[in-house]
């Protein structure tokens, strides 16, 4: 019963792992461009950049005249009677009455004490924030899909050297059991061999389920269907020319995070 359900897990294993390099291959390159055209945070983020560079106008500073205008509409239904001076009555039930008045103004504050400047300049600086901050989102999600991304690299290559381990404790469950049959090994040879399977099978296991969640979680991060399938490449390329000093002068002068903090210390001071 044992070897049964052995077996079955085995085959189970190895239709999951075809079906899995059958599916579309995903590039880190497409990885990222789908990551910049679909992911919330950085959409969200791009509008509220659009806001503040909207905002940022004379007339929401105080600079310039502001018109204003007025309409207003008066109805009123009314019933009479009169008498006249002859002695007739004369009744009127319902009548209507509407009249209509209009207006413009025009307002413009000359100086407030440099308020309207003041105002000016906080609108650019909440620009200019806000810009560096859409910056920060769409680095922090491109970092977020390739760390992601060569996770999943590195559990499809675990998932294939489980496979071969299981492979291989497979063939040793049944080079132990040939053995034990023609009196050439012990009981205990055939059980080892058994337990190191239900090792293997349960290591494989494991490594399909990160493999599983992983992929998920890129799903998510490119705004799509998270069951979407995919395989990844096989191998995680190096860039060989890369140099500390270099990654702290390219930091120092491009990271959003590093310039804005530069910049309210400089304001500050």
């Amino acid at each position: 019963m044992r070897k049964g359900v052995i077996s079955f897990y085995i085959v189970a294993l190895v239709c999951f792992f075809q079906t899995s390099t059958a599916q579309e291959k995903l590039t880190l390159k497409e990885a990222v461009e789908i990551a910049l055209e679909r992911n919330f945070d950085i959409r969200l983020s791009e509008n509220e950049v659009e806001i503040a560079r909207t905002n940022v106008s004379r007339a929401n500073a105080g600079m310039i005249p502001v018109a204003t205008g007025t309409l207003g509409t008066n109805a009123t239904i009314s019933n009479t009677r009169q008498t006249l001076s002859n002695g007739d009555q004369q009744e009127r039930n319902g009548a209507r009455n509407s009249n209509m008045n209009y207006g413009v103004g025009l307002s413009w504050t000359i100086f407030d004490g440099f308020g309207m400047f003041a105002n000016y300049k906080a609108l650019q600086e909440q620009q200019r924030l806000g810009e560096a901050q859409f910056q920060v989102v769409v680095q922090t999600a491109i970092s977020d899909v390739i760390a992601n991304y060569f996770e999943i690299v590195k559990q499809q290559q675990d998932v294939e050297a489980s496979q071969t381990a299981v492979e291989i404790s497979r063939l040793r469950v049944n080079n132990a059991q040939t053995r034990f049959k023609l009196g050439r090994a012990a009981k205990l040879e055939v059980l080892q061999a058994t337990v190191d399977l239900n090792t293997d099978t349960t290591t494989l296991l494991r490594n399909i389920d990160l493999y599983k969640n992983s992929k998920t979680r890129l799903n998510e991060l490119l705004a799509r269907d998270l069951t979407t399938d995919f395989v990844v490449e096989d191998t995680i390329p190096v860039e060989g020319s890369l140099a500390l000093a270099g990654l702290k002068s390219s930091a120092s002068q491009q990271n959003p995070v590093i310039l804005h903090h530069f910049n309210n210390a400089r304001n500050t001071y």
